[in-house]
């Protein structure tokens, strides 16, 4: 007889159970990993990814009964008193839809504490409590925040180019990246209905232009933020003008204070001013002479006024952004009216801190362009005064040191304009190793934990890609290079592991033809002939040409491509 045997049915395998917390990390649940919750940065993040994004603040959503968000009471800045730094808590007056929206608004919050202007947040209210207020009124506004807060959490790992130069890989397309790009798609398509109204609200357009800029800058579309930038600029100079024609009292300055405060605040025209300064260090300004000529002069009343010392940190740079401005306004338009020769004509101007005398050949116009240079060169000296009292007693120095860095920077660049050749920067040798010196103090390892390596504003990278271009000492070029690639961060349109890629190129190729002394003769030096920026690829092109010619009389240009 067969014997017969039953098989019994598998036994399912339950799953065991554990208890689900909301208390990890940002960085792990927007992974959706599980977070071994150390403090202040998980070690799993630390030991996988290299960075932990920290703990967001906790969530307290409205009892039931309770008042509902939107019955919220109004948000108001609160008076300005000390230079101390704090972010207050938005998210309990914003609706949110789902989780992932209110963890990206806690990443924005987060990463504005200091990340987006790490340099100067001073204030008691700055421009991101009137960028987060704007996420109660304007749904597009809260949108974009949102998605820029995303954006900027998505992992980019440094790599090694195919010169083994490190370089800021691409953006991880990963469910964090494809959420940031739906919600900022959705932000803009509000923002361009509400711009096409009867009468957008010019507030609300300002924010959301800033918000664009910094999500386009992050993702390395440089001519999209610039178009923005530029835009916006434009938006806000024809507002101030307006102004300035509908009331015959005027009396504050509109180029440092909002001439209705009711209307846009007055740190939120510094924002969009200080994007015209960022224009303009940038190097492709696409904005025609007469805008420079326009613009050079802009604010003279305000510099007349300029106070003989500045008493806040504050103050200063509010002076020095608007000294930098008219200086580098006046610095292109010399450039782009390429004057004719006419002769050398001398006059004393202030020089490296001291007196000296400087020949100015090859002008045409030489008198209109002398006054002007003499005007722009006492303004930064006026600057300087001002603050050399603040510099030496301000419990902020980093600050204080960088606003110092910036002045000098733009003192070179006034005077550099002046250079016909290459070798004629050599005299800010001793101006440059200063600079070096000085920003080393400023980005310490402490410093450098603290951000997110994005800022909204302009800080070190432009001195830093000044030195690295233009002095040709082999020490203090390599520390700038150096310094560079130690910040590896991006300051809106600036990218420092670009610019340090591009200046090691310049120098290596500038150093085949060194003589034995370790000077490197005018004809064997290189400038930046072109820039290209690839939106589609996310890649920016730099190609640098040597001043002299081959023994065959062809031009030697090189290329360096890299990513956004």
């Amino acid at each position: 007889m067969a014997k017969t045997s039953s098989l019994a049915p598998p036994r399912e395998r339950k799953r065991v159970s554990h208890p689900k917390t909301k208390t990890g990390c940002m960085t792990c649940k927007f992974r959706r990993l599980k977070c071994d919750e150390t403090k202040p940065e998980c070690l799993r993040c630390i030991k996988f990814e290299g960075r932990c994004d920290g703990y967001p603040t906790a969530i307290k959503w409205p009892a039931s009964g309770s008042k509902s968000v939107n019955s919220a009471r109004k948000l108001v800045p609160i008076a300005q008193k000390d230079d101390e730094t704090t972010i207050r808590s938005f998210d309990n007056c914003v609706k949110f839809r789902n989780e992932e929206e209110h963890l990206g608004f806690l990443a924005f919050q987060e990463i504005v504490r200091g990340a987006a202007c790490p340099y100067y947040n001073t204030s008691k209210f700055s421009l991101w409590d009137t960028v987060l207020q704007g996420c109660h009124k304007d749904d597009f506004i809260r949108d974009a925040v949102i998605a820029v807060g995303a954006l900027i959490t998505c992992e980019r790992k440094l790599v090694k180019d195919a010169n083994n130069r490190l370089a800021r890989g691409p953006i991880e397309h990963n469910p964090r990246y494809q959420f940031a790009l739906k919600l900022y798609g959705r932000a803009v398509t509000k923002m361009r209905r509400r711009t096409e109204g009867d009468q957008p609200a010019l507030r609300s357009v300002l924010i959301g232009c800033i918000l664009v800029i910094c999500f386009e800058a992050w993702l390395g579309n440089h001519v999209k933020a610039l178009t923005h930038a530029v835009g916006g600029h434009s938006i806000l100079r024809s507002w101030l003008m307006a102004q300035e024609h509908s009331t015959s009292d005027f009396s504050r300055s509109k180029e440092i204070e909002s001439p209705a405060e009711h209307v846009i605040e007055g740190e939120l025209v510094r924002a969009i001013s200080r994007l015209d300064l960022q224009i303009v260090w940038y190097t492709v300004d696409p904005r025609p002479t007469q805008v420079h000529r326009d613009l050079h002069t802009e604010g003279a009343g305000t510099i007349h006024n300029m106070p003989s010392n500045f008493s806040t940190l504050g103050e200063a740079r509010i002076y020095l952004d608007l000294v930098q401005r008219r200086t580098l306004h006046f610095v292109l338009m010399v450039e782009d009216e390429q004057y004719a020769k006419v002769g050398r004509v001398k006059v004393d101007v202030p020089f490296a801190k001291h007196i000296g005398t400087v020949t100015l050949t090859e002008w045409g116009d030489v008198n209109g362009m002398s006054e002007g240079f003499l005007m722009h060169s006492g303004e930064i000296l006026r600057w300087q005064a001002a603050f050399q009292p603040l510099l030496c007693s301000s419990k902020h120095w980093n600050a204080a040191m960088l606003l110092q860095i910036q002045a000098e920077t733009t003192r070179i660049g006034l005077h550099g304009c002046l250079n016909r050749t290459e070798c004629g920067w050599d005299r800010f040798i001793p101006d440059f190793q200063q600079i070096i010196r000085q920003a080393k103090k400023v980005f310490d390892e402490d410093f450098l934990r603290s951000w997110h390596g994005f800022a909204f504003d302009g800080g070190v990278i432009k001195p830093l890609w000044m030195v690295a271009q233009y002095c040709r000492e082999p020490v203090t070029r390599r520390d700038a290079i150096a310094l560079m690639r130690k910040v590896a961060a991006k300051e809106l349109f600036w990218d420092a592991l670009l610019h340090a890629s591009a200046s090691e190129m310049q120098m290596l190729s500038e150093e085949e033809g060194m003589d034995e002394h370790g000077f490197i003769p005018e004809s064997e030096r290189f400038k930046i002939a072109t820039g290209v920026i690839d939106g589609l690829r996310g890649t920016g092109t730099i190609t640098i040409r040597k001043v002299g010619r081959r023994k065959d009389g062809s031009v030697d240009e090189r290329t360096l491509t890299s990513t956004l």
